[in-house]
C-alpha cells in the first residue's frame, strides 16, 4: 500500500488531536492540584482561580460565587474546560490566574495551610508533560 500526502497528513492530525488530548488532560489535573492546595479560609481566594488561553485573565472573580471551604464548583470546573478546548486551535499558552492582592503571599507562605501549592502542581504538570 503506497503512502500517499493525505494519508501522512491524516496520521498527523490524528497524532496532533491525541496529544492535544493528553495536554488538556495534564493542564485541568494541575489546575485541580492548585485549587485543592489553595488555602481556604472564606473561599474567596480558591474560587478566583481563572483559565486563560493566550493571554492571562484580568480582574477578579465575583465575591459572591464562593462558599467557605467548598471546592471549586462543577460550573466552575466546566468552564476551565471549556476554555481548554480550544488548545492547539489559535492559542498555545495556558495561564491559571488568581488576581487576588494576596495570591503571591499565600503561595510564599503567609498562610500555614499549603505553602508553595501553585509551584508543586506546576512541577507536577512538567513531569506529566515531560512523558508525552
Amino acid at each position: 500500500m503506497p503512502i500517499t500526502q493525505k494519508g501522512l497528513d491524516t496520521a498527523a492530525d490524528q497524532v496532533k488531536q491525541r496529544l492535544l488530548k493528553q495536554i488538556r488532560a495534564i493542564a485541568l489535573q494541575g489546575f485541580s492540584e492548585i485549587l485543592q492546595g489553595s488555602p481556604v479560609d472564606t473561599g474567596r481566594f480558591r474560587s478566583n482561580w481563572q483559565a486563560g488561553l493566550g493571554s492571562r485573565p484580568t480582574g477578579e472573580e465575583p465575591t459572591t460565587k464562593f462558599e467557605k471551604g467548598q471546592p471549586a464548583t462543577i460550573s466552575e470546573v466546566q468552564a476551565v474546560q471549556a476554555e481548554l478546548s480550544g488548545l492547539g486551535e489559535t492559542d498555545s499558552s495556558i495561564y491559571f490566574t488568581n488576581n487576588l492582592p494576596y495570591a503571591e503571599r499565600l503561595e510564599n507562605g503567609h498562610s500555614s495551610q499549603n505553602q508553595g501549592f501553585v509551584a508543586r502542581a506546576v512541577r507536577n504538570m512538567e513531569k506529566r508533560f515531560s512523558t508525552l
